[in-house]
């Protein structure tokens, strides 16, 4: 392998490598986000009977917000990175 060659080859396995972490992370925020689902369905339940009080339904919501936030970052994290696989790869733009 050429040195000419090794830097776009570096760039696709990083890119590669960086996709894999990203699909990772996002399935393991899409499990939290489900347990947190069920959190506040409980925290929901125990407030009706007047076990809790209506902070623990709150900062389950606010739980549930931040985690959909972090997702939606993920996400957007995840696209970005197919766009640079594609250029990676030899794709891009004609203009």
């Amino acid at each position: 392998m050429s040195k000419k060659s090794s830097p776009p080859l570096k760039r696709v396995a990083d890119t590669l490598a960086l996709r894999q972490s990203l699909a990772d992370q996002i399935a393991a925020q899409e499990r939290y986000l489900a347990s947190l689902n069920i959190t506040l369905q409980r925290a929901t339940a125990l407030y009706r009977h007047g076990a809790v009080s209506y902070i623990e339904v709150l900062s389950a919501q606010r739980d549930i917000f931040t985690t959909r936030q972090t997702l939606l970052e993920l996400n957007y994290s995840r696209q970005a990175n197919e766009i640079t696989l594609f250029t990676a790869l030899g794709g891009g733009w004609m203009e």
